[in-house]
């Protein structure tokens, strides 16, 4: 069985989301395993079974056997780097924008059951985000990184960690958690 697997077999990923992973990597690297799966030419409007997304990243996962997990946490900084956001998001703070972040999750996936994030306000310099999508923690751990890098105020101290206490959905959780905290 593959480890990234679709919550339901009606899941679908609009090709919008899967190109601003793809600019984020080197496609050339990838080439083989895209067209593989079907998406060698990803049109951004376009609706693509979920799991032919999440069989790229079990073959990626799989082609980096010991290197997936720091490979998806820069992958993940890459995405949020390189993202053209609407001026409206780009001028959002850290809170208002994850508070958000499930809505925007939601717009790029469809089906029975997508999964999704559920942001909590923990203080006013921590937020957790309690995450259930089929996708690599690691993917996520680097998306919200590269979050707090780019909507933080510049120099600003922060960590980005899993949560201590709860199992991450990759480890047999239900969901993970993932604290983001600054100074």
């Amino acid at each position: 069985m593959s480890k990234f697997q679709s919550f339901s077999p009606d899941c679908e990923s609009i090709g919008q989301g899967m190109m601003m992973f793809m600019s984020a990597i080197t496609v050339d690297e990838f080439q083989d395993i895209l067209e593989k799966h079907g998406l060698k030419q990803v049109e951004l409007e376009k609706w693509y079974p979920q799991q032919n997304w999440l069989d790229v990243l079990n073959d990626i996962a799989a082609s980096e056997a010991g290197n997936a997990s720091q490979m998806f946490i820069s992958i993940g900084m890459k995405v949020i780097e390189t993202a053209k956001f609407p001026a409206e998001i780009s001028n959002m703070d850290i809170h208002t924008l994850l508070s958000i972040w499930n809505n925007v999750y939601q717009t790029n996936h469809r089906g029975t059951d997508i999964g999704g994030m559920e942001y909590t306000k923990v203080g006013d310099k921590h937020i957790q985000m309690k995450i259930r999508i089929p996708f690599p923690d690691d993917l996520e751990y680097g998306v919200y990184w590269g979050i707090a890098r780019r909507f933080l105020p510049p120099s600003t101290n922060f960590a980005v960690t899993y949560d201590e206490n709860t199992p991450r959905r990759e480890h047999g959780g239900t969901h993970t958690v993932i604290h983001i905290k600054w100074e």
